[in-house]
């Protein structure tokens, strides 16, 4: 059934057709079943043999169509089975809207059921008043002292009631449960779809500090005012609120903030929006799709400083590359204080001329730097082979095995990049060459850790955006990531085409050329480095430190 299993998981592996290895570049493939039940892993197992089966058809369909010209052939059998795959969505998406149809229709029915027994309560209640009224006018004798009084007064009160009822009647035939009693599920619905990625582990608190800051009402009774009230205060809500202050409230964080000699730092617009109001925002999109709530209040809710920016940034200017003079500065900075055989000193300079993420570079291998096209590269195509899994794992930790596969962003991220003349020039590949061999150094910077998500780049990545700041080189505008901006630029200034840009970048490519390719670089696609260069950019100073 294509399964092994690696410490508690179970993995698919499955060798490749021959006659198709050359287009894949390599033997065979495996994934991991996410799972250490066996039952559960051949299920899976089986819906991806039947894929790759489907996969391996669908290539040599394509040869057969059109020798030729395969990739039209395989693109034209994708649109038919896109096609095909429309209609079969269309149908299923008009199936859930006469449910969700049916669903609203029940709810308003039992609503209505509700409404018309407690109309019928206060209608039978109010005939007593008249009836007693009308006997007290036949005898007015008999009255108690005040009783038409408090006969009026109960009359308003029941009609006041019966105002309410009516008022509410469209209300009340959505939820009645506090919102704290759908956040449980929720969670574990989107740990499920999303896996154990490190935003998973935020949705709850970031659901509890509303709750605790606007209160758990029922869902039908919150309302916009609500939302622009919590997102005042986010707006005036202290970075590390929680860590400083112990609750969840943020009103009451940001009053104890606020009440310091010295307040601590607010946080930014863009963690607001993304880190605070888009999980909230995102539930109770979850709510309305469950019939629960009739719409979202929370839509079109940001901080007040992203309303701003909006107002007087272009939308490029969200997230900017660094100027020569910054990256300049920041160089400098590094090659004065940072030992040559740290990360730190490393990875400016590689996130400058490789264009990679940070966390693509902490998991480098020193047998990733490869020669291909005459040039060295930065391999990291995903290898399948069990063999090499096993020699990568080898020596570690028990704790450390888990993550010793190299964790990327996307398939698409999984890539070759040249390597650049600047940086054999700066001694990388002689760094390379040191700890090719040395048992010490299964990875080129081995004291980097995984936090508890998997990623090697959390604790440096703060390092180096300290030492971003120290430099002078940080602005509200920029990050290390900036960097990654300004090899897409230099790629751009080079003339490089979209297509060969976005394979080194690690971009998603769409159409049949990002499903049928060759994952290795072209010659014309490696020596686009040659005319990638940063004008302005002084970095002699690692060319100084260069190891003789």
């Amino acid at each position: 059934m294509y399964l092994w299993k690696r410490g508690d998981v179970y993995w698919f592996r499955r060798s490749i057709p021959t006659e198709l290895k050359a287009h894949v570049g390599s033997s065979d493939a495996a994934v991991s079943l996410r799972t250490g039940d066996r039952r559960k892993a051949r299920k899976r197992a089986m819906r991806l043999a039947v894929a790759m089966d489907q996969w391996s058809d669908a290539v040599r369909q394509a040869h057969a169509d059109d020798p030729d010209q395969p990739d039209r052939a395989l693109l034209l059998r994708m649109l038919d089975d896109a096609m095909g795959l429309a209609e079969g969505q269309q149908a299923i998406m008009k199936a859930r809207r006469q449910a969700d149809a049916i669903q609203a229709a029940v709810t308003d029915y039992k609503s209505k059921v509700e409404t018309l027994g407690q109309l019928s309560g206060i209608a039978d209640r109010i005939s007593a008043i008249s009836d007693r009224v009308a006997a007290l006018r036949a005898a007015p004798a008999k009255a108690r002292s005040n009783e038409f009084a408090d006969l009026r007064a109960v009359f308003m009160n029941e009609f006041g009631k019966l105002r309410d009822d009516v008022q509410n009647v469209h209300k009340n035939q959505w939820s009645s449960d506090l919102l704290s009693t759908k956040v449980e599920a929720y969670v574990a619905a989107k740990a499920k779809d999303l896996g154990g990625t490190k935003h998973v582990s935020t949705i709850g608190p970031r659901i509890q500090n509303f709750i605790q800051t606007i209160g758990d009402k029922p869902l039908r009774e919150y309302t916009r005012q609500d939302f622009e009230r919590y997102r005042d205060i986010l707006d005036r809500t202290p970075k590390r609120a929680y860590d400083r202050f112990k609750t969840y409230d943020l009103a009451v964080a940001t009053e104890q903030n606020e009440k310091r000699l010295r307040p601590f730092d607010v946080i930014d617009d863009k963690t607001v929006d993304d880190d605070y109001l888009t999980p909230v925002k995102t539930f109770f999109t979850h709510l309305v799709r469950h019939s629960l709530i009739p719409a979202n209040p929370a839509v079109g809710i940001v901080s007040t400083r992203t309303r701003e920016s909006r107002r007087t940034e272009r939308p490029d200017e969200g997230r900017l590359a660094f100027t020569s003079d910054q990256i300049s500065a920041y160089f400098r900075y590094i090659v004065r204080t940072r030992s040559r055989a740290t990360e730190d000193y490393w990875l400016p300079i590689l996130a400058l001329y490789t264009g990679a993420r940070l966390n693509e570079l902490c998991q480098i291998e020193p047998r990733r730097i490869v020669m291909h096209n005459r040039r060295w590269h930065i391999d990291l195509l995903t290898v399948y082979d069990r063999d090499e899994i096993e020699r990568a794992v080898k020596g570690l930790k028990p704790k450390d095995k888990a993550v010793a596969r190299l964790k990327l962003k996307t398939a698409s991220a999984r890539r070759q990049i040249p390597i650049h003349d600047d940086l054999i020039s700066a001694g990388f590949i002689d760094l390379v060459e040191e700890r090719r061999e040395h048992p010490k150094f299964v990875r080129l910077f081995p004291r980097l850790r995984t936090d508890r998500y998997g990623y090697y780049s959390s604790a440096v990545g703060k390092r180096l955006n300290r030492d971003l700041q120290r430099a002078g080189a940080k602005t509200a505008a920029t990050s290390f990531y900036s960097l990654r901006h300004n090899f897409s630029a230099a790629l751009s200034r080079a003339l490089t085409p979209d297509r060969t840009k976005d394979r080194i970048m690690g971009h998603l490519i769409d159409g049949a050329q990002g499903h049928y390719n060759n994952p290795k670089l072209e010659d014309f696609e490696t020596a686009v480095i040659e005319r990638v260069d940063f004008p302005g950019v002084d970095i002699s100073p690692y060319l100084s430190r260069k190891k003789r």
